[in-house]
């Protein structure tokens, strides 16, 4: 019997679309592969200090700053905005004494 041209030789066969058990394995092997690795990452990056991340992440700041408006000197500091520094700079001290 010859076959006929658009129409499936099995026609009672697996329907199109329907992934095979071994694709599914892979697929949930891969998953749960992922789902570790992220995990763990994040075991490490919690383990970093936050500018070596930022650093990673966004890429490290120039040394240098280039500017086209005027630098004004002696400026004061919004006492809201030293009190947090000084906080910062007191956590990055103490996890400096923890390691």
């Amino acid at each position: 019997m010859p076959f006929v041209k658009g129409q499936s030789g099995n026609p009672a066969g697996k329907p199109k679309g329907i992934k095979n058990r071994a694709t599914l394995l892979q697929e949930e092997r891969r998953a749960i592969f992922e789902a570790k690795i992220s995990q763990k990452w994040e075991e490490i990056i919690d383990k970093l200090p936050p500018t070596y991340v930022a650093d990673q992440y966004l890429g490290k700041a120039p040394d240098k700053i280039q500017h086209s408006g005027e630098v004004k000197t002696g400026e004061i500091i919004a006492p809201e905005l030293l009190e947090i520094a000084r906080e910062e700079l007191k956590k990055r001290m103490k996890q400096g004494d923890e390691s």
